[in-house]
């Protein structure tokens, strides 16, 4: 099978488990590599994911800090934070960016939106140079706003929910097909100001997803923490420089419009911090073991021209992607 459909396939199973796991008694709490929520008494700003295992099981504030497994127990303040970010260290040193492409509902839900306007036949709206630049910080300053603040406020006596996570689009576009649409409604003041942001952002994101594929991927602060911490994975994305001919297709085909791989001609690993691991560069290049995916630096796919013949059809029955994107010149 080839690697495009086993990934879509796999985004949809994550996509239910994830959403609806809580109707057959799954529960992931903290493990997976999402955002705690610092303020459990708010059920509004909890992150997108707890609210919706924890739908079947009611609104238990004390549950955000209890153990992923059978026989919970309680922990609460900076060793809440601490295990959290063990987790997440653990998550990226056997996923990487896996949990971007192929995991994440959101990024899930992103792509549903890109196949849509696709058939459509919408053009993807392009970004200047200058343009992805400005946004490359932002996620940076979420990480801060998310992860450094709360740490912080774990040790004193003064508690804070994270800013972004109080208008985090992901928790008021996914809840909905949960059945619940607590967060797309305009609170009562001194909530009612977060609410109006937070809907007026949602409905922002939301606009920018359809034009831009997987756009929120561009300011999500989790791939940029998994970016930090990405040496440390098992799973490498690795490209033979020496094999590479520099015909642009893993430029021409990359969701998120990354070039430096395409450009890269000295270093070995070339993940960059928008990358979500979808292999779609892989898929394309026609040069055998040019780029490859590897676990515990053995080989589990890479790239060779018979496998990109599998994709385009020999006869000419597909087109190449080669054939309609202006990327490298």
């Amino acid at each position: 099978m080839k690697v495009f459909r086993i990934r879509t396939i796999t985004q949809i199973i994550f996509f239910f488990i994830l959403l609806y796991g809580s109707y057959i008694g799954l529960r992931f709490m903290n493990f997976m590599p999402t955002w705690a929520c610092t303020n459990p008494v708010d059920y509004s700003s909890a992150c997108y994911l707890l609210p919706m295992q924890r739908f079947q099981y009611g609104l238990n504030p004390y549950l955000m800090y209890s153990m992923p497994f059978p026989g919970y127990f309680i922990i609460q303040g900076w060793m809440a934070f601490l295990i959290f970010f063990l987790y997440l260290i653990i998550f990226i040193i056997i996923f990487n960016k896996l949990w971007c492409g192929w995991i994440c509902p959101f990024g899930t839900l992103q792509d549903g939106i890109s196949f849509i306007r696709k058939k459509l036949k919408i053009r993807e709206t392009q970004f200047s140079e200058k343009t992805k630049h400005s946004i490359r910080p932002i996620k940076y300053l979420l990480i801060i706003l998310n992860f450094v603040m709360p740490f912080g406020f774990a040790f004193g006596a003064v508690a804070a929910t994270p800013i972004f996570c109080r208008i985090c689009p992901v928790k008021t576009l996914l809840p909905p097909l949960h059945g619940n649409i607590l967060n797309l409604t305009i609170g009562f003041p001194p909530g009612v100001v977060y609410s109006i942001i937070t809907c007026i952002f949602a409905a922002f994101i939301l606009i920018m997803i359809f034009f831009r594929e997987r756009f929120f991927c561009t300011i999500c602060p989790i791939c940029a923490m998994i970016h930090i911490f990405h040496k440390s994975s098992l799973l490498q994305f690795k490209k033979n420089v020496g094999a590479c001919d520099s015909c642009g297709n893993c430029w021409r085909v990359c969701p998120v419009d990354i070039k430096e791989v395409y450009l890269e001609k000295k270093k070995e690993n070339v993940i960059q911090e928008n990358c979500n691991l979808c292999l779609k560069c892989i898929e394309a290049c026609p040069q055998k073991g040019a780029l490859s995916i590897k676990y515990f630096n053995k080989t589990i796919f890479s790239s060779s021209r018979e496998y990109l013949e599998k994709i385009i059809g020999r006869k000419g029955k597909k087109k190449n992607a080669t054939d309609n994107s202006p990327r490298p010149g």
